[in-house]
């Protein structure tokens, strides 16, 4: 006869902001006070040698699954960012609405128009001329069953963030300029899950966003209707 092996509890996930010093696991950043147990791969960081992976995510796992390797006392868990100041340079809004994008420079970029998947779909953001390879438009461009759209129908669209790069010469970049368009992929079925906050997804009806792993500040964002301006690294 076998025992079940239980599953480990749950963590709560508290800001950094507000650890205020209680003890707690820290993952993807280094220790501050209170931290009882560090879950990162960013160099130097205390995390055990026995827990490594090549990412974060995978360390956690890894935590998970072996017994001992987490305090049983500590029952808060936060996540630490790199600032984005020290990556990221903000491009703020103009009279004439205008970016030149420099050749060499990575932007981000929001898009105007909201996007919605329903979740019988999957899309691809192309970008609009293929022929003149003057700037890539998305280095990742697939939008999830659901994505901007909920499971019913509830989010009334998300704004794509685009990935953009110039290549050989300055770009002129217009507000509200045409810069790709969306290939609609029917599924073969629905799936049972839906992209949104129910599965965890970072990117339900975000507005210009930067990834996980930086720190979000609304200083990058102007005050009128909390429109985003463009940033560039």
């Amino acid at each position: 006869m076998a025992k079940a092996r239980s599953r480990p509890a749950p963590f709560r996930y508290v800001p950094v902001a507000d650890l205020e010093g209680r003890p707690h696991v820290i993952v993807d950043g280094a220790p501050r006070p209170g931290t009882v147990a560090t879950l990162s791969h960013w160099p130097g960081t205390p995390t055990p040698v026995e827990l490594w992976h090549d990412v974060s995510a995978g360390i956690v796992m890894r935590a998970r699954a072996c017994p001992g390797a987490l305090p049983d006392a500590v029952v808060v868990a936060s996540i630490d960012h790199y600032d984005a100041d020290e990556f990221w340079t903000p491009i703020y809004r103009n009279d004439r609405l205008q970016c030149i994008l420099e050749p060499g420079e990575f932007y981000i970029l929001a898009s105007r128009q909201r996007v919605r998947v329903a979740p019988s779909f999957a899309a691809e953001l192309l970008p609009y001329d293929l022929a003149t390879q003057e700037f890539r438009v998305h280095y990742a461009g697939f939008f999830d069953p659901g994505f901007g759209y909920g499971a019913g129908g509830e989010v009334p669209g998300t704004c794509a963030v685009l990935e953009v790069r110039a290549s050989q010469m300055p770009i002129l970049l217009e507000d509200d300029q045409f810069v790709g368009r969306l290939n609609y992929y029917r599924m073969a079925a629905v799936p049972d899950k839906v992209y949104g906050g129910v599965i965890g997804s970072s990117y339900q009806q975000q507005g210009l966003a930067l990834s996980k792993q930086f720190k979000r500040d609304r200083k990058y964002f102007t005050k009128a209707a909390a429109e985003p301006a463009m940033q560039s690294s």
